[in-house]
């Protein structure tokens, strides 16, 4: 499977949330963490975002927080096909699904 295969793919899911697509540095063990939602137009700028960090700052460790999903099973799936294919194609390492900041 080519990367733009991988990329459709990845973005399976057509839901109707409000992208959540900034980035910030995290203190923990050297990571960066994406806050993503599930909507496809985030999830795909999440992949640029973390080709882009890695290119440029050889960050290869990624957090991922999923907010707005409608269920613990969409944000699972959603951070799955994230994880393969980010480190199949970017050589990059996905720790985990961190849940949302409480308020």
């Amino acid at each position: 499977m080519d990367q733009a295969n991988a990329l459709r793919n990845l973005v399976k899911s057509n839901i109707n949330l409000n992208s959540v697509d900034y980035f910030e540095e995290s203190d923990i063990i050297e990571t960066e963490t994406v806050i993503i939602t599930p909507e496809a137009d985030s999830i795909i700028k999440a992949y640029a975002q973390i080709k882009r960090l890695n290119q440029e700052r050889l960050t290869d460790k990624f957090r991922i927080i999923i907010e707005n999903s409608q269920s613990e099973k969409e944000r699972d799936e959603v951070f799955k096909r994230l994880k393969t294919t980010a480190e199949r194609f970017l050589n990059v390492e996905i720790l985990e699904s961190l849940p949302k900041p409480k308020k």
